[in-house]
């Protein structure tokens, strides 16, 4: 579920009755607070539903866990079967990348050490940190003294892959085959700046600047989209003049009399969003 009305979007989690899973909506409300990416927090929220839907296929509460459930949610993230159902060993393939398992496990590992700062005991079984003292260990809960860190024991091997990327003549295809300009422009950005689709789609007017021949990438908050760059820092970027030639022709032609600071804008002049997009 999604919060409505605040400055920054929300997220919450609703079990079948209907009703706010209190632990984990004061969690993901931490997450708010430390003014975490909306994406993040969605993604955060969306593996606690995961690990609510396991517990209640094994009849487990959420705080009667141990790190052996842990075990058995990262094999059922990998091969979700339901309960009682007999299959072949050999014909059920994992439906999750173990970077996406990763991520789920830390998101519980994460929730558990949120708990554990608030004294629920079961936490203490999934949460162990080590710290360094007169050269000898000694376990600690997460978050109770400062310079300990989180030793989280479930994790699945993962393989480096190198990111895929586009050829000159590849990168050509893509900006011939755009019918408007305003998608020739949207990937002829994203190509030369090497900026994300959260960032191209909050860019405003006021952040181009033909002259100079330069881009600013802003972070901001109040974008009615809702959209945000992961880089919370802003960074100037040089341009080349075919960009800037690419912007003023989209303005001319497609943007026409439009009131918007958006540069990528809907018909009612609000800034696009991801969906549009993709």
């Amino acid at each position: 579920m999604v919060g409505c009305g605040a400055r920054r979007e929300t997220y919450t989690v609703v079990g079948d009755d209907g009703h706010v899973v209190e632990p984990v909506d004061d969690f993901l409300a931490m997450c708010t607070d430390r003014e975490y990416s909306p994406n993040t927090i969605r993604a955060r929220a969306h593996d606690l539903v995961l690990w609510l839907r396991f517990l209640a296929a094994v009849h487990v509460e959420l705080s009667a866990v141990s790190a052996e459930h842990v075990d058995q949610f990262a094999g059922w993230l990998r091969r979700p079967v339901d309960a009682g159902r007999l299959v072949a060993a050999d014909s059920v393939f994992p439906v999750r990348e173990a970077t996406t398992v990763n991520r789920a496990l830390d998101s519980v590992y994460m929730f558990y050490e949120f708990l554990a700062r608030r004294g629920v005991k079961v936490a203490a079984q999934l949460v162990v940190v080590r710290r360094r003292v007169g050269g000898e260990d000694r376990s600690f809960l997460a978050g109770i003294a400062p310079g300990t860190s989180a030793v989280r024991p479930t994790k699945l091997k993962t393989v480096k892959r190198r990111p895929a990327t586009l050829t000159d003549g590849q990168v050509q295809a893509v900006l011939d085959g755009c019918v408007r300009l305003r998608d020739r422009f949207l990937m002829a950005l994203m190509f030369e700046t090497g900026c994300r689709i959260g960032q191209a789609l909050v860019l405003r007017h006021e952040d181009i600047d033909t002259d100079r021949r330069s881009i600013v990438l802003l972070p901001r908050e109040d974008n009615v989209n809702r959209a945000r760059g992961k880089n919370r820092e802003s960074k100037e970027i040089p341009v080349r003049r075919s960009l800037c030639d690419l912007y003023v022709d989209y303005l001319f032609a497609e943007y026409g009399e439009l009131e918007s600071d958006y540069v990528f804008a809907n018909l009612w002049g609000r800034a696009g969003r991801g969906a549009d997009v993709y």
